[in-house]
Formats: C-alpha cells, structure tokens, sequence
C-alpha cells in the first residue's frame, strides 16, 4: 500500500513539474500575418510556425514586446506555399533545420548579417529560388540546405564558412556558377552531386577533403585542379562527369577511389603524379576516349576493372625503369587490361642502346613524354 502511494504521488509530482514547464512556454501571435513566437530560454522570441500565413510578402520584425527576435525555428515556414518573400531582419542568428523546405514559390530571401548558422535543409526544394546572398560571419551550412534547388543558378559561399556540407547544393540542376572561399577545408559527400549545369570551378589551396560522389553527375563539368594539400581522391567524386576533358592531380594525392572517375567519357589523357600509390576498382572504367596514361613508380596497387573499356587506350608511360619495376604493381584481375595491353615505354634519362620485352622507353621533351 505504501509503495502504491509513493508511485502515485510521484506521478502527481512528475505532472505538477510537467504543467509548470508548459505554462513557462509563451507562444504570441504578431497581428494577422499568421506568424507565431516563442519565447527562448535566453528570453529572446523564435519564430515559431508560419504554415497559415495571410500573405505572400513578410517582413519579420526585429523586436517584439522589447524583446529580439533572434531564431527562425525549425519547420517554421515548412512547405508555405504561398510565401515569395521574406525579410530577416538584423539580430536573427540561426536559421533552423527545415525552415523553409518545400516553400517552392519563394524567389527572395534576405538574411542580415547576424546569421551565423544555417541548419539542415533550411531551403531544401525551394524550387523558384534564383538567387541568394549569404552574409559574411555565415560560419556553418547544415547537410542538404539547398537541395533540390533547381531553380538556383550561382552562388558565393562567404569566406567564413570552412566546410561544405553533405548534399548542400544536390540536385541544383540550374546551378552553373560556383565561388569558393580560400580557408575552405573540405567539401563533403555528395556537395554537388548531379548539378548537371556547372561547367567550371575553382577549388581553393586550402582544400584537403573531396568527399564521395561530391561532384558525381557534373555532366557539364569540363575542367578540374585540384589542389596540393588533397590525399585523397573519394569513391564517385567524380563519377559521370562526362564532359570532364582535363583532370590535374597533384602530388599530394595517395589513393584514386573506387569509381572516381568512373564514365568521365571526355577524358583524352591521365598523368598520375609520385606519390600516387593506388587505384580503386572501376575508377576509370569506360574513359573511352582515354589515349594516353602517365603511371608514377610509386604506383603499388591497381584494382579490378580500373581501366575497363577503356576502348582508346593506346600508350603508358610508366616512370619506373624496366619491367621487374612494372611487374611489382599489384593487379587486380590485370586492372582491366591494364597490366599488358596498351603500349608502354618505361622511363629513361638517356637514350637506351637495347629495348626491353621489345618495349620502349621514353622521357620528357619540353614537358612532353616522348619515346625515343
């Protein structure tokens, strides 16, 4: 008997507790607009839900009862339909995850200088969204926050921001103009993944991490350096990029992943650097007009299928020096024909007086690889 009192009143208790936090909890209504605030626990107002707004054009305040408005909460303007524009004003810092996802009408946006943070999916399918200015002291853009933006054409990420989220700008089918910050580290999984409109873009120095698939189905891509700092090309980054005609990879590059460049079938020529040490499988599968391939000593591993059909394949020039060196690398499955079909000349400073196998050898005339 006593044990069922103590639960009951513990219940009780837990009840009290739970209608006392409730009733600390202030939701307002600002006017007819259909926007609603909640109070935050540092006593400043979010905007809280704006699903039933009365009109297409809001203009969030900066104060509210004496107190800032500081947060667009998550959700708050989800799927709103009807909304074309919106104003921020100054004071607001984050924008919550989801805040305007679906919102497919909205074409203008202005988000002060105050923004420090913008969530998960914030935009995600804001479909007639053109164009945006994102403040300088922007530090952080939440996974897939424009998503499915296909209406968005550029976009300048601000200097201040260091990483490029997973599927940021996925599936910007209409994105053909991309800035990048020098300070910018890494560009992560999926960041541009089937933004078929971008023709170029400029990865900064300070780069070091291409994430996987982070540029797969750049259809219009045609050019790509990447830069001295980079260690690793991922699986899919650049997976049916199938205007890409020139590719530079620096030294600083260990591994090749599994389909990195997978259908990229532009693609005439390949020089891998020293310091290159392996390839993935698949990872340049069906480069079909792929003619000429440069191979560093360094090279150890080869996966299976790396070069298949590879139909226009004609030439190696491997840095090594004889066919001991070349036989080393480790094949998979022979790489796909890589190991023995094409043509291939090892490396020599000086003119050989024999031939090896009855292969050649070549060197470097004017920066060109040259048999002798």
């Amino acid at each position: 008997m006593k044990k069922t009192t103590k639960k009951i009143g513990l219940f009780l208790c837990l009840v009290f507790v739970a209608l006392s936090l409730s009733a600390c909890v202030e939701v307002v209504r600002i006017g007819t607009s259909g926007l609603e605030l909640t109070l935050l626990p540092d006593n400043t107002w979010g905007v809280y839900e704006a699903q039933t707004l009365s009109g297409s054009e809001i203009v969030i305040p900066a104060v509210h009862k004496g107190k800032r408005i500081t947060r667009v909460m998550p959700n708050a303007f989800q799927n709103a339909e009807g909304l074309k524009s919106i104003v921020l004003q100054n004071g607001i810092t984050s924008i919550g995850e989801s805040a305007f996802q679906g919102c497919s009408n909205l074409t203008e946006i202005t988000i002060p200088a105050t923004v420090t943070s913008i969530e998960n999916s914030a935009f995600r399918d804001c479909v007639g969204l053109t164009g945006i200015s994102l403040p300088e002291g922007l530090l952080s853009m939440g996974e897939g926050v424009f998503r499915g933006c296909s209406g968005l054409t550029e976009i300048t990420v601000p200097a201040t921001v260091t990483t490029v989220e997973d599927s940021a700008f996925r599936d910007c089918v209409g994105l053909a103009s991309v800035s990048l910050p020098e300070g910018l580290l890494s560009i992560k999984d999926r960041a541009f993944y089937g933004c078929s409109s971008l023709k170029n873009i400029t990865l900064p120095s300070s780069l070091g991490q291409i994430g996987e698939g982070a540029f797969r189905e750049c259809s219009s891509l045609t050019h790509v350096s990447i830069p001295q700092g980079v260690s690793l090309i991922s699986k899919q980054a650049f997976y049916g990029c199938s205007s890409l005609e020139t590719i530079s990879i620096p030294s600083s590059v260990a591994k090749i992943g599994n389909y990195a460049f997978y259908k990229c079938t532009e693609l005439t020529s390949l020089n891998l650097p020293e310091g290159v040490t392996h390839i993935g499988e698949i990872a340049f599968q069906g480069c079909a007009k792929l003619t000429t391939v440069i191979v560093p000593k360094s090279l150890a591993e080869v996966g299976a299928a790396a070069f298949y059909k590879c139909t226009g394949l004609e030439t190696v020039y491997y840095n090594g020096s004889n066919w001991d060196e070349w036989l080393s690398i480790d094949f998979t499955n022979d790489g796909g024909g890589f190991r023995f079909f094409p043509t291939r000349y090892y490396y020599s400073e000086a003119q050989p007086t024999d031939q090896e196998n009855n292969e050649g050898y070549w060197h470097y005339v004017d920066g060109v690889p040259t048999p002798w």
